[in-house]
């Protein structure tokens, strides 16, 4: 992860899908914007940052906090012995789509 000073404080946080979307949307919308954009000439991430999705069940489990998308499905799949040893999910960057 690499970002502008104004984007520090959310290293290691989810930025889009959940409840910090809005609060740092709010609190610095020119800095939220300058970190999920790509570069306009290169399609790929703009100087001096570099954002990557989440990886793992946390990257699907919950929109936000209210809203769960896989947390059910994987919840039955670890009931009946899945588990991150047995399956993986691939977290996407839909900025590039």
């Amino acid at each position: 992860w690499q970002g502008h000073e104004c984007g520090k404080q959310y290293f290691r946080k989810k930025i889009w899908g959940s409840l910090e979307t809005f609060r740092s949307f709010v609190k610095n919308k020119e800095c939220w914007k300058a970190h999920l954009s790509l570069d306009p000439i290169t399609g790929m991430d703009p100087p001096g940052i570099r954002l990557r999705p989440s990886q793992g069940f946390e990257a699907a489990d919950f929109w936000t906090s209210a809203f769960w998308v896989w947390d059910r499905m994987f919840t039955a799949l670890a009931a009946i012995g899945y588990d991150g040893s047995n399956m993986a999910l691939e977290g996407y960057d839909w900025r590039l789509s």
